[in-house]
């Protein structure tokens, strides 16, 4: 905690500067690593609840829980419907924002929704918006298997 406040509360209190805006990025570095974890199982009532901040910095050696859902959820909204995927291990860190696609192998799994700060400071659990979610071993995911978060991932799914 600093200042007395949570490392991602961002809430504006008087003399604090704006919140950030999307159109502050020009570009960013996408951050990559490797799945260290399957996961099976879903939720329908899972009350994930979204940070209000658009972007995360994911830092090499970091752990991150990837979830799927079909829900659609602002920032500060709630996720309930969700499967689990695995967690995977930064290898090499980055920007990643609200948006930006996330690939696991050659297959693009979705889209960022956002974070849930559940079991922060120990991991971020990364929200992945898809059409189709299924758990980490109905997509027959495999240890090691390579993530991409950002633009650089751009393969579709077969």
């Amino acid at each position: 905690m600093r200042n007395g406040r949570q490392p991602w509360d961002d809430s504006a209190k008087e003399g604090d500067a704006a919140p950030v805006d999307e159109t502050l990025y020009v570009e960013s570095r996408p951050a990559a690593g490797k799945l260290v974890a399957v996961l099976r199982g879903r939720r329908r009532d899972r009350r994930l609840q979204l940070i209000p901040q658009l972007s995360r910095v994911l830092r090499r050696g970091d752990i991150h829980e990837l979830i799927a859902t079909g829900e659609s959820a602002e920032p500060g909204g709630t996720v309930n419907r969700i499967c689990y995927l695995g967690f995977c291990e930064i290898d090499v860190g980055g920007l990643v924002r609200r948006g930006d696609p996330v690939q696991l192998a050659d297959c693009l799994q979705g889209q960022i929704l956002g974070y849930d700060a559940t079991h922060w400071p120990n991991h971020y659990n990364i929200i992945i918006s898809t059409d189709s979610p299924v758990d980490g071993e109905e997509a027959g995911l495999k240890l090691g298997l390579p993530v991409t978060f950002g633009d650089e991932a751009s393969a579709l799914c077969d």
